[in-house]
Formats: C-alpha cells, sequence, structure tokens
C-alpha cells in the first residue's frame, strides 16, 4: 500500500443510516494508514444519518461529519465537503456511501496513484462490472460519453462515476469550476481535469445496483438530464476559452508590447524616468529577502520584458541563476543583449500559460506587474506545475484601491494614454490572498507597497523619496499605495 500517501476521502450521504457505519469501518479497518480524514457530508437526510454521523466522528476523529439542512443535491454535498478539504491531506477519493463492495478496487487505485494525476473508476471499461444497473440508465450514460468524446475529444470509457482518485492538486484547480448541484457534478470532476492538462488513468471497478437493504437511490434521468447537458456545455466554452481565448489574449499582449519596444525601447513609460532605479532598487532588496534561505536558488522571472528587475538583481548578486520568459520577442532580445554578461542569466520568449519547462524545476518565481496581464487561474496553474513543492513566490501587481489605477483599468481612454494593454486589470489584496490560499499556497502575505509614483520629477526625488516611503507606513492611508508585493510559499505536496 502507499503508506507515505495523506488522503482524504469524501462521501456525500443523504439517507444512508443502512450504509453509512459499514463503509466507514471497512475504510479505516483497510487504509487506516493511508487515511488522514474521511469527510462525510450529510445531505439533509431525513433518517437517523444525521445521529449515526455524530457517534461515528465521536468514537473516531478521522471521521468528520459535516451538516446539510438546506439546498439538498449531491453536487452541493461533494463540493461543501471539497471545500472543508485539510491541507495536510495530498489525495482526495470521491465515493459514494454504498460502495461497500469496492475496497479492493481502491487498493488497486492507491497502488496505481503513481502512474498518473489521478486515477478513475471505469466500470465500461473491459474487466469493469455492471450489476443490478438500470438499461435506461446504461443508455443515457453511454450517451452522453459518445457526445463527449465526440464534441470534447476526450478518449475515456467512465468519466461519470463517482468513484476517483485524485493529487489535491486537481481538486485545488478545479474547485472554482464546480457548479452542478446534482449528480452531473460527477461529469464535472471527470471532464474538468483532462481540459485542464491533467493525465488521468482508468482501471475498471466493479458496480452493483442497490438492494432494498442499502436503501432507495435518488438519481432520476429526467431531473439529472438537463445538468448533465449544461456541464457539456460549460465545458465546451472551458475548453474554446482555453484553446483560443487565451491564445487569442496572448497575441495581443505580445503585439502590444513589441510596439511599445520598438517606439520606446521599453514595455511600460514608468522604467524610463528617474524613479525607476529607486522603484527596482528596493523590490531587488524585498525579492532578496525572500530568496535568503536558499543557498543557490534557480529563479524564475515571469513576464520578464526587458529584463530590467534581473538586472537591478543581478547588481546585487551577478551569480544568481535566473530564467526570464515574456511573450515579446523583441523584449527577450534586449533582455539577452542587456544582460549577456551574466552567465547564469538566460532569457528566452515564452507563454506564463504554458510554460517551457519541465516540472519542479524553480526554487522561486517572481514577476513584476504580470499577473494582471494574463488569466490568473491558468497562469497561477503553470507557476505551480514549474515551481517544487515549498517553493516561494514574489509579486509585484497594480492595487486596485488606488484611485489612478481603478479610473486606469476601468476606462478604454484612460487605458491608452498610461500604455496600459486592453485587457489587463488590477486585484485588491484581499481578493489575490483568497485566490492564492484557494489554489495552493501558504504563507500568504498581500500588502500595499510603493507611492513612488513614475511622474515624479527627477530633481526632487532627494525629498520626495523619504516621504513617500514614510507615507507607505502610514495605516489606512498605505491601503490607496500604487501596487502591492505579494509572497507565498506553495504547499508541499509530500
Amino acid at each position: 500500500m502507499h503508506t507515505s500517501m495523506r488522503l482524504s476521502i469524501i462521501i456525500p450521504a443523504r439517507n444512508e443510516e443502512k450504509n453509512l457505519k459499514k463503509i466507514t469501518s471497512l475504510l479505516i479497518k483497510t487504509f487506516n494508514r493511508e487515511i488522514n480524514e474521511i469527510i462525510v457530508v450529510n445531505d439533509c437526510s431525513t433518517d437517523n444519518t444525521q445521529s449515526i454521523l455524530k457517534k461515528l466522528s465521536q468514537k473516531n476523529k478521522k471521521i468528520v461529519g459535516l451538516q446539510r439542512k438546506n439546498n439538498p443535491g449531491v453536487g452541493n454535498a461533494i463540493i461543501f465537503g471539497l471545500k472543508a478539504l485539510s491541507e495536510k491531506s495530498d489525495y482526495v477519493l470521491l465515493l459514494d456511501c454504498d460502495f461497500i463492495e469496492n475496497i479492493q478496487n481502491i487498493k488497486t487505485m492507491i497502488k496505481s496513484s503513481s502512474l498518473a494525476d489521478g486515477i478513475l473508476g471505469s466500470r465500461y471499461m473491459k474487466k469493469g462490472k455492471l450489476t443490478n444497473y438500470p438499461i435506461l440508465k446504461k443508455v443515457a450514460n453511454r450517451s452522453f460519453h459518445a457526445i463527449t468524446r465526440f464534441v470534447l475529444r476526450i478518449p475515456y470509457y467512465d468519466l461519470t462515476n463517482n468513484f476517483k482518485l485524485y493529487k489535491k492538486s486537481i481538486i485545488d484547480d478545479i474547485l472554482p469550476h464546480l457548479k452542478s448541484s446534482g449528480f452531473s457534478i460527477n461529469a464535472e470532476t471527470g471532464i474538468y481535469p483532462i481540459l485542464f492538462g491533467y493525465k488521468l488513468k482508468e482501471l475498471p471497478v466493479v458496480w452493483i445496483g442497490r438492494t432494498p437493504q442499502m436503501g432507495k437511490s435518488s438519481f432520476k434521468i429526467i431531473q439529472a438530464g438537463p445538468g448533465y447537458a449544461k456541464v457539456l456545455i460549460r465545458a465546451m466554452k472551458l475548453k474554446r476559452r482555453e484553446a483560443r481565448g487565451a491564445e487569442k489574449l496572448q497575441k495581443k499582449e505580445s503585439e502590444h508590447f513589441d510596439k511599445l519596444i520598438e517606439t520606446t525601447g521599453e514595455t511600460y513609460y514608468g522604467n524610463l524616468r528617474p524613479i525607476a532605479s529607486t522603484r527596482f532598487s528596493r523590490k531587488a532588496d524585498s525579492i532578496l529577502k525572500v530568496i535568503r534561505t536558499y543557498k543557490n536558488p534557480k529563479i524564475l522571472e515571469l513576464g520578464c520584458g526587458t529584463g530590467i528587475l534581473s538586472r537591478y538583481l543581478l547588481s546585487k548578486n551577478p551569480n544568481l541563476r535566473i530564467e526570464g520568459v515574456d511573450i515579446s520577442p523583441k523584449a527577450i532580445s534586449v533582455a539577452n543583449k542587456t544582460l549577456k554578461k551574466y552567465k547564469f542569466a538566460h532569457f528566452q520568449t515564452g507563454d506564463a500559460l504554458n510554460l517551457p519547462f519541465k516540472k519542479n524545476t524553480f526554487d522561486v518565481v517572481i514577476g513584476n506587474s504580470i499577473l494582471h496581464h494574463i488569466p490568473l487561474l491558468e497562469s497561477v496553474a503553470e507557476v505551480k506545475r514549474v515551481i517544487k513543492p515549498g517553493g516561494k513566490i514574489w509579486f509585484c501587481e497594480p492595487n486596485i484601491l488606488n484611485p489612478q489605477i481603478y479610473l486606469e483599468k476601468n476606462s478604454a481612454l484612460l487605458k491608452r494614454f498610461m500604455q496600459d494593454s486592453e485587457d489587463e486589470t488590477a486585484f485588491s489584496r484581499w481578493f489575490i490572498k483568497k485566490f492564492l490560499k484557494k489554489n495552493g499556497f501558504t504563507n500568504i502575505t498581500a500588502k500595499p507597497y510603493e507611492f513612488l509614483h513614475p511622474l515624479l520629477p527627477g530633481g526632487f526625488l532627494g525629498i520626495l523619496v523619504p516621504l513617500v516611503i514614510f507615507l507607505e507606513r502610514v495605516p489606512l492611508f498605505n491601503e490607496l499605495a500604487g501596487t502591492m508585493q505579494v509572497t507565498a510559499e506553495v504547499k508541499k505536496r509530500n
């Protein structure tokens, strides 16, 4: 068995008084070493499920009982359970309460967990077994999968079985997209990981229809059908956005910054102003504090532009190992010419949504005003992929609470005047902290920073800089700072 695994099991339970004690006892007896927690979500039950669950959780601390008293639905229950996952877990098993005959299947799934990012329990592949499965339900299921294969080009036998073992990173990525309140949640948990690029493996499993001793199933094809149709529509939109929207956005960004390089020599007018030296020197000092615990860290600068931030870092430590990536070929050309004397610094054209690096390559990922230009969910997923478990991030991003930033990001005229790209936005520090926490980061800080506006006149910097730095320390007033510094660590997966 996979004894180093820290496993969370999610079980939705609606009127499961006949099965709940059996399934939890079997799981604890067989997988006690692997189990970190069994989260059972009582989904508005009208039988004795709640009282049985309360006794079970009192008897064994690994059993976590959650109660839902309104808005029943297996999808709602599963989402509720996933949101309560322990940060200590690195794998998640999705399971129905009546899967009492599937212990051997779970053993096989755990043994195979290293072969892929996730394991699908398949009823329909060779050696899979169906018993007491209603013919109408089977026809509906096979029809859904036929449509899924044709429309989404997803060649799997069984995506809709609530019998899946996933790395927790998959759950972190798909959870914001889960919308189904009913049984169609099982299609979402099967389809979305594939659309996000995760590798899944199918294993044959047994499925046994409910007998009277197990209680009555609440699944109704007529009620569930519209939910599955909605999942297909959402999945098609997600796939189109992934395939076209992101590509189109990145092309626009590349053209925007290439044009700025041609006309000004920089990707942002502020980089050419007298205050730029002070601003980047302070940012470099802040980054050096983040990486000081590493002996010889490998650093990725995301959206490096002409390499101006890396230049200030290298001026303070010429031996830093830095890889820079930017969507603008012209900016990369400038970076390579300007910083060619640093033998450990390399810069290349690349897409932040599809980084040209292997998994777990970097100790630290940094970026100066980059995340607000690109799809946040997808870019952060790429950062998590290329950074080592426990690695750190540092980003400097515009603060939406700053009056100028707010107007600038919401006015097409001001965007053009300030050399902004068409699609860029800005964040609040509360939003970015919540987002990073939800997506697998810990030790998160997001603090307002910097009133050093690019238009400050060079001749008065000696007087203005100390004053402006003082303002950053004034409570409440500092919430209006032009940017914020964001730091965090990627949760360790093992």
